[in-house]
């Protein structure tokens, strides 16, 4: 049995950007915009203590199987029942870690910018663009009937754009469901690439936990289709 953990998970590295970024006031008006967009969103109670599940990995035509143990996103252990190839380590760990920060109340991940917005213009399709006032990494979204539409951002050697067009309807708080992401080369400003996600939940004991991402990315070498499945799921 393999396992695959990270020293540095998702959510720290997270942390870490917005404890570097600075923390100016924005405009009143855009600020409570985002306000109430960030209310919307689902999350899982403060004191929720995490799940475990039977994990499926599903690549070309290989199928991986293996047990997650998730208490939170920064201590959660995948465990293979056979080696996986480290890229798809690293992929699972990523993927897993992000699913899990996205979910967590803003008070235990911290990963939420402080920072005040300032509004820009409006596209009809995705919204008001809000941006991170002093953000060295360009970060915006986009905002439209109280959610979250568009993120953009410059991350290490590229900037990134989401366009996030459904959600889950959780009695009124919202997951993204279906997204899509698009690269672009910060030197060259070349497309790059682009990846699509479906995410699926299930319900245990009141609570939206992950059962399934669907994952496909399109560059230059073609397409790669993946998905990870959460199965025999518990709380822990």
């Amino acid at each position: 049995m393999s396992h695959s953990l990270s020293s540095v998970t998702f959510v720290e590295k997270a942390q870490r950007e917005v404890e570097l970024a600075p923390v100016l006031p924005g405009e009143a008006e855009a600020n409570e915009l985002l306000a109430r967009a960030r209310q919307k969103i689902y999350y899982w109670p403060a004191g929720f203590t995490g799940f475990s599940a039977r994990l499926s990995l599903r690549t070309g035509d290989q199928v991986y199987g293996g047990q997650l143990l998730a208490p939170n996103s920064k201590r959660f252990s995948l465990k293979w029942d056979l080696e996986l190839p480290k890229e798809l380590q690293k992929w699972c760990q990523y993927q897993v870690g992000e699913l899990l920060a996205h979910r967590e109340a803003p008070e235990v991940s911290k990963m939420a910018s402080k920072s005040g917005v300032r509004a820009e213009d409006e596209d009809k399709t995705y919204g008001i663009k809000l941006v991170f006032e002093g953000d060295k990494m360009n970060s915006f979204y986009r905002v439209k009937d109280d959610r979250i539409r568009q993120i953009g951002r410059s991350y290490g050697s590229h900037f990134f754009v989401i366009n996030i067009d459904t959600h889950h309807d959780f009695e009124g708080r919202f997951a993204a469901f279906g997204y899509n992401a698009f690269y672009w080369d910060n030197a060259t400003k070349e497309f790059a690439k682009c990846e699509t996600y479906l995410d699926f939940y299930a319900e245990l004991g009141g609570i939206q936990v992950p059962s399934e991402r669907r994952y496909s990315l399109a560059d230059s070498q073609g397409l790669d289709n993946r998905s990870l499945g959460f199965e025999q799921l518990s709380l822990l």
